[in-house]
């Protein structure tokens, strides 16, 4: 029973409030951040240039940033400071234009926006913890937000053009400010703490597999997130559509982990992982052989198993064998 005292109380409303806040921005750069850029008058290849750049960014940036709030014991402070930088870094996303500035800026939003979904993601796997509330339930909040991003910059786009996108993340970077500042804090652990929990679970042969294998998995989604609007644009389709392809498949995530995560949390993490890397071999074959509109809702259902499914796997693996004080990490 945790107290009204406690940093967890209402804890579950809290992090819901931050995921929706969150995802109202990744559903929006993550399909039409490429249309944008192109907008700008950047090739396919300059595209793919800048949002690699971006993946750098935030591959570097997650891991440091979660290394600085468990060190801390901050987790809420530097998802605040994040969120005003990713504000700010995509305000300065107007009045840049050639691939290098382009560049730089997306740098900028992912170094940002990089550390920002883990951290939550630990802030509240211990919440659930606390307070007993189911995590996918308090994550398909942030999926259903990501949706309504979809669908509403899809249509803004398709009425007023990509510049109304950047407009968009501007407006969500800035709510996620204050979202983020309602968190829970967890209370810091002690720096012996903090550098064996890492240490032991980084020397774990079965956590670098794990780790190794959601790596593997979330990665062949990356064409996916970066090029499926522009391909599917060249094919045809309007931004409305494309919206609404993105947001069925974020919708069969949703129903995946409200309705079902805690019976499938039974199937084991590796059980679920090897069901989203099953998932990902049809969905990615198939989508290769372009099909129709019909073919695209179809495999767009599949985001349930390779994105749903494997996240839920990782983060149930993690929650059982790391630490608090290293979730971060």
């Amino acid at each position: 029973m945790v107290d009204s005292a406690s940093p967890y109380a209402g804890a579950a409303w809290r992090v819901s409030l931050a995921y929706a806040a969150l995802f109202l921005i990744f559903g929006a750069a993550m399909p039409y951040l490429p249309v944008w850029l192109a907008g700008r008058g950047l090739s396919g290849e300059q595209v793919g240039v800048v949002i690699a750049a971006g993946m750098v960014a935030r591959f570097l940036a997650a891991p440091l940033a979660g290394v600085a709030a468990d060190a801390a014991g901050r987790s809420r402070r530097v998802l605040v400071v994040a969120a005003a930088g990713l504000t700010a870094a995509y305000a300065l996303h107007a009045p840049s234009t050639g691939v290098w500035a382009l560049a730089a800026v997306t740098v900028l939003a992912s170094t940002a926006y990089g550390p920002m979904t883990p951290i939550l993601d630990s802030i509240a796997i211990r919440a659930a913890r606390a307070r007993g509330f189911s995590y996918g339930r308090v994550r398909s909040v942030g999926s259903a937000a990501f949706i309504v991003a979809n669908i509403a910059a899809g249509a803004l786009i398709a009425r007023y053009g990509p510049e109304a996108m950047l407009a968009w993340l501007v407006a969500t970077a800035a709510c996620a400010v204050f979202a983020m500042a309602r968190l829970p804090e967890p209370s810091a652990s002690r720096p012996a703490e903090r550098a064996s929990g890492v240490l032991k679970a980084l020397a774990r042969p079965d956590i670098v597999a794990a780790l190794a294998a959601s790596a593997l998995i979330q990665g062949s989604h990356a064409f996916y997130y970066g090029f499926s609007a522009l391909v599917w644009r060249d094919a045809g389709h309007s931004g409305a559509v494309i919206g609404l392809l993105w947001a069925w498949g974020v919708a069969a995530e949703i129903v995946f982990l409200a309705a079902f995560g805690r019976r499938a949390e039974r199937i084991g993490p590796a059980g679920l992982m090897a069901i989203g890397a099953t998932a990902g071999l049809a969905r990615w074959t198939a989508l290769a052989f372009e099909p129709g509109l019909g073919g695209l809702a179809a495999l767009q259902t599949l985001h349930a198993g390779t994105f749903a499914m494997a996240h839920l796997g990782l983060v149930a693996f993690i929650a059982g064998r790391v630490p608090a004080h290293a979730a971060a990490t």
